[in-house]
Order: structure tokens, then sequence, then C-alpha cells
């Protein structure tokens, strides 16, 4: 379990590690969704769902959160 929470949590990171930041963020961007697709991949396997719904609810529900982390980041900058 640690071996995989390292390499999921590192994988996006790596790409600012190793290129300009211009170029990191779309990279980023894209291996964090592919992440999030191969897990949603496994969860429809795992629990025997339809794999197109699992995936889109996996990455819909990631992307809510990552709003919703700007929102409240962008509005704690704004008190204070």
């Amino acid at each position: 379990m640690l071996v995989s929470d390292l390499f999921a949590g590192l994988t996006p990171v790596l790409a600012f590690a190793l290129l300009p930041r211009e170029q990191a963020r779309p990279v980023s961007l894209l291996m964090t969704l592919a992440l999030l697709v191969l897990l949603g991949y496994g969860r429809a396997r795992i629990g025997e769902r339809a794999l197109l719904t699992t995936v889109l609810t996996t990455v819909s529900i990631a992307g809510c959160a990552a709003l919703a982390g700007v929102a409240i980041g962008l509005w704690r900058n704004r008190i204070g």
C-alpha cells in the first residue's frame, strides 16, 4: 500500500521536477487524469460495475475536489 500511495502521489509531481513550470502543468494534469482513469477502471472491475460510469464518477469527484480546493484557497487569500 505504501508503494502504491507513493507512486500515485509522486507521479504528478515528477513533471515539475523534470520540466519547466509552463510545460509541467499540462503534463502533470494529464498524468493525474490518467491515474484517475486507471483508478476508476480498477474500481469498476473490482466492484463489477459499469466501466464508463465508474471512470466518469471517479474523475468527476476528483475534479470537484480540486475545484473546491482552489475556491477555498482563493477565498482564504481574500479574507486575510
